[in-house]
């Protein structure tokens, strides 16, 4: 729908503003080439007698269907709400950034916090341009699902209660919200919020997609997965039909030696696991790993003595010498199975405590005890320990299994901080979702 030949929410450039006998021109462009002004001083309104030519002379404007196309500054203003200047960076600015995919997000929820945040940190003081951004979807448009994600950011600096600066309120459908402020050295952190709305309806899809050329929705989704692939937290074995293998992974190799060394990497991954595993099971030798409760307290794994006394909970607990088996295949006698979750290290169901990693680069990764304290993960991930099934349903709610995600059916959100600083004193971010559900319930509890 356009609107005396504009079309809305669409954003347009301004190349020059003139002023010529008492009246303000504004010469625009439509970035598509297309799709001009119809209104007055349009091309080829009555407007444009010889006595205003000169107008066109300043603005240096040929009528032409080429998308740029001349307003009276009245009318600009009562069809324009926001206008924007664009930052150019030389090459005295670097650029940090971190990027998230958000999975499960509910149209019907608060506009709140909670969701997602980052951290960053400087070391001098600098001039930073600090950018919450969604990725593009007009490559797959149509694959993008039937959600539009509007949010907001509130910068705070690390240690202080009071937030710094929040950006100005965006428009609805923006891809990217932006503050710029000067810092000083130190850590801050970005909360940032999520609004939801519907862009069509939900079943639009599944009663489209079937008339549409399977060849072409092959390669939006390709796009797609591509453009996913930038979260830290990407799990490619839900796009593994989808994402094209890059041409220099076979280079002077042949698709069967490639295949063989796949196996053969995959295979020695497992055995390390398997080996690292059964020994411990073995020999009680367990590495220190930290985890936490519900509660927020940090607890750790001692090792001591032949017994493996362990501090759970703050409580000594005195574990017996444990068979070859690496894990129970049965729940023990008064500990509730938790479900069809099965642990990422051991490939065995969890019985007893469930460790699960609220790291974002990590996506529904799950821990047994045992395998919690052999160094399978990288000990700088931080695992909630979750006692029983009700408790994970209560902090952690439903997460979605490896191999389920469907984006065409519940669309997941890509979103990104960019941070642009002097580049004597470049960003250093990392992000966090928030896994963990109910928290002002527990804090107020608490």
């Amino acid at each position: 729908m356009e609107i005396n030949g504009l079309v809305p929410l669409h954003a347009y450039s301004v190349l020059k503003v003139v002023e010529y006998k008492e009246k303000r021109f504004v010469l625009l462009r439509n970035p598509w080439g297309n799709s001009e002004w119809t209104g007055p001083w349009s091309d080829g309104s009555p407007e444009w007698t010889d006595e205003w030519r000169g107008a066109l002379e300043l603005l240096d404007h040929r009528p032409g269907n080429d998308g740029v196309f001349v307003m009276e500054y009245r009318d600009f203003l009562k069809q324009f709400a926001v206008l924007e200047s664009t930052k150019l960076f030389d090459e005295s600015w670097v650029v940090s950034s971190y990027w998230m995919q958000l999975r499960g997000l509910k149209i019907d929820r608060a506009w709140s916090y909670g969701d997602v945040s980052w951290t960053f940190a400087i070391s001098e003081k600098t001039p930073a341009v600090i950018v919450l951004q969604q990725i593009d979807t007009r490559y797959f448009m149509d694959h993008a699902g039937w959600l539009q994600f509007n949010f907001d950011f509130v910068l705070f600096k690390k240690g202080s209660k009071e937030p710094i600066a929040r950006p100005v309120k965006p428009m609805p459908a923006s891809r990217s919200v932006n503050l710029e402020i000067e810092l000083e050295p130190g850590e801050y952190v970005v909360h940032a919020r999520i609004d939801i709305d519907e862009s069509c309806r939900q079943e639009w899809y599944h009663e489209s997609v079937g008339s549409w050329n399977r060849r072409k929705v092959a390669r939006q989704k390709a796009e797609r997965a591509i453009a996913y692939s930038i979260a830290s937290n990407f799990r490619q074995a839900d796009y593994i039909d989808q994402l094209p293998v890059p041409l220099e992974v076979f280079a002077d190799r042949d698709v069967v030696e490639v295949g063989i060394e796949a196996v053969e990497t995959s295979r020695v991954a497992y055995l390390r696991r398997k080996t690292l595993i059964t020994a411990s099971s073995k020999t009680h030798s367990r590495a220190s790993t930290g985890w936490f409760g519900h509660d927020g307290e940090t607890n750790n794994h001692e090792e001591d003595g032949s017994k493996g006394m362990l501090l759970l909970g703050g409580k000594e607990v005195t574990t017996e010498p444990e068979t070859d088996s690496v894990c129970e295949e049965n729940p023990s006698e008064g500990v509730s199975p938790h479900g069809n979750v099965h642990c990422d290290g051991c490939g065995s169901p969890i019985n007893g405590p469930r460790f699960y990693c609220v790291d974002s680069r990590c996506s529904d990764y799950n821990l047994c005890e045992l395998c919690s304290g052999v160094g399978i993960h990288p000990r700088e991930h931080r695992l909630l320990r979750l006692e029983t099934p009700e408790e994970a349903d209560k902090f952690l709610g439903s997460t979605v299994p490896h191999g389920t995600l469907n984006d065409d059916e519940n669309p997941s959100l890509v979103l990104g901080l960019r941070v642009y600083t002097h580049k004597e004193s470049p960003a250093t971010i990392e992000g966090f979702i928030g896994h963990i559900r109910n928290i002002k319930q527990s804090v107020k509890s608490g």
